[in-house]
């Protein structure tokens, strides 16, 4: 699929697809921008290789999509962006489980971006899973239970959210739909999901274990490698993701933002 210079490949049967032909160090067309907002909404994760971009650019390209949310650890030109290096250890940047952002919030997240300046040469890869597909994969009789439900997300959940002094949480339903598109998904992650909301404990937990396990099925995601120079944008709302912390010795550096939902 291509427009002008502009073209699509696919990485992954049901999620991702890498962009050529773009500069993004630059403003980009008009036609541009409706093509990577179509590619984004028909393949859920974007990744563009071989850019060479400040805070600026980033900031450009990610209010194309919505409001920016400014960061406690952003920089003092542009607190949307923020810098990161992570080394040996795992931390709060790349989280290592299958999550969605922010889904303890009334308004979780439209996406996020994540621009590599640093690299290793083997390893640092990220995954994400689609979960229209893991929607699509369930039997008809567990969608009918499913639908009927929904579930309370609570950031005290996480290693990084059990310090915050306030706690957040919210309940949203398990089967929900895309707010472009319409196309249903389902809303849930092993992270932040606390428990099935209205039902008793025992079933609260044996839900979440089946939802565990149907979510990472290795047919719903896709893995991309990431080199210095790469740019991952996702689609929040219908993705989750990981980092496969696979690299030693070595580093991840660069620039992260996020872009806050349209929701009113």
């Amino acid at each position: 699929m291509t427009t002008s210079q502009a073209a699509i490949t696919l990485l992954g049967s049901n999620i991702g697809a890498q962009v050529s032909g773009v500069d993004l160090s630059r403003e980009l067309s008009g036609a541009e921008k409706a093509f990577v907002h179509q590619a984004l909404i028909d393949h859920h994760v974007l990744f563009f290789r071989d850019q060479s971009l400040e805070p600026v650019d980033i900031k450009r390209f990610a209010e194309g999509f919505g409001p920016l949310a400014p960061h406690p650890r952003g920089g003092p030109d542009y607190p949307e962006v923020m810098p990161f290096r992570s080394k040996q250890e795992p931390d709060f940047i790349l989280g290592t489980e299958w999550h969605t952002d922010g889904s303890y919030s009334e308004h979780p997240p439209l996406g996020s971006m994540l621009y590599f300046r640093e690299a290793p040469e083997a390893g640092a890869e990220l995954a994400y899973a689609n979960m229209h597909a893991a929607f699509e994969a369930l039997s008809p009789q567990m969608t009918v239970y499913l639908k009927a439900l929904t579930a309370t997300h609570d950031v005290s959940r996480s290693r990084f959210g059990s310090d915050r002094q306030v706690k957040t949480s919210w309940s949203h339903p398990l089967i929900s739909s895309h707010a472009v598109t319409g196309r249903p998904l389902l809303y849930f992650n092993s992270v932040y999901t606390a428990r099935i909301d209205g039902v008793p404990t025992p079933e609260s937990r044996a839900i979440i274990g089946f939802l565990r396990e149907h979510v990472a099925n290795p047919y719903f995601s896709v893995r991309i490698k990431v080199e210095p120079g790469s740019l991952v944008l996702w689609d929040n709302r219908c993705t989750q993701h990981l980092a496969l912390w696979n690299f030693a010795p070595g580093s991840l550096a660069g620039l992260r933002t996020q872009i806050e939902s349209v929701t009113p």
